[in-house]
């Protein structure tokens, strides 16, 4: 195995379309509307404009956003999300402490 960087965490996190933010905006999306959904939305893209100098601060605040965003949606009924699974992954994100990837043989 072998350590990632906070660079590369961020990017992996946040950045890109094959980044964990794109695939919560993806599943956001398929929520049913209402006004969580759309404040979470709204955190996400106040984050993206206002992101912290320091890569291990962009992490620590992912992981935050993670969190809040698990608890914000927990109490939404959707019938298109099974919202108890998604706030379960996010909450487990938010408390990732170590990231790695596989060695290439």
């Amino acid at each position: 195995m072998s350590s990632l960087s906070d660079a590369d965490i961020f990017a992996r996190l946040w950045q890109g379309s094959d980044s964990l933010k794109s695939s919560l905006i993806t599943v956001l999306d398929a929520f049913d509307p209402c006004e969580e959904v759309k404040f979470a939305r709204n955190f996400i893209k106040e984050f993206d404009k206002n992101l912290p100098n320091e890569f291990s601060e962009r992490v620590t605040k992912v992981r935050d956003i993670f969190f809040f965003i698990s608890q914000l949606l927990r109490s939404v009924e959707s019938s298109k999300v099974q919202t108890d699974g998604f706030c379960d992954v996010l909450h487990i994100l938010s408390r990732i402490k170590i990231y790695f990837t596989p060695y290439e043989y």
